[in-house]
């Protein structure tokens, strides 16, 4: 059995719970920030305080997840 491409990249983007829209532009948001972010050199403390306020939004959402099981946000851990 053959899968092709656009089944592949549906299967990869599809999850068991929809994520709702409101969470896919918040996640959006962050990760343009943190791109921007990450163009220019920041300093150890800059990077410090960047890295606890986005682990604050991280908890936020784990914890709205914990009570309302209809959204699930993914988060993955980049190395730099």
């Amino acid at each position: 059995m053959h899968i092709s491409e656009t089944d592949q990249l549906q299967q990869s983007t599809t999850s068991p719970t929809p994520i709702s829209p409101v969470h896919k532009v918040e996640a959006l948001i962050c990760s343009q920030s943190w791109l921007r972010t990450s163009q220019r050199k920041l300093s150890e403390r800059e990077a410090a305080e960047e890295v606890q306020a986005y682990e604050e939004i991280r908890e936020e959402f784990v914890s709205k997840d914990c009570t309302d099981k209809q959204h699930h946000v993914g988060f993955i851990e980049l190395d730099t």
